[in-house]
């Protein structure tokens, strides 16, 4: 299946993904929430709040940079993780691109 760039998609396949995206949020939170969890973050320090998207991001880089362990090299959507050790430095900004949804 072919990947685009954000910007590049036509409108009704963004709205697609923007819908697909927004369907599976439930589920996602509760699989990061998991990851935080297994891996000693800061859960208690996420509250949704502005001020909070700091330990979560501390958290996010070092699991990264740890290997995204327990997630198989091969997962969807670890595509854009950096090879061949998937680590990334602290100021990492990725141009994540998106799989088009039909």
């Amino acid at each position: 299946m072919p990947y685009y760039q954000l910007p590049d998609l036509p409108k009704r396949d963004g709205e697609s993904y923007r819908d697909a995206l927004i369907t599976r949020e439930p589920d996602r939170l509760a699989e990061l929430s998991h990851w935080i969890l297994s891996t000693q973050g800061p859960w208690n320090d996420l509250d949704a709040s502005l001020d909070s998207l700091r330990p979560l991001w501390v958290w996010f880089m070092d699991f990264v940079n740890a290997g995204c362990p327990g997630i198989p090299i091969g997962a969807h959507g670890m595509n854009w993780v950096a090879e061949p050790h998937r680590g990334l430095s602290k100021s990492f900004d990725p141009a994540l691109t998106c799989e088009v949804i039909a």
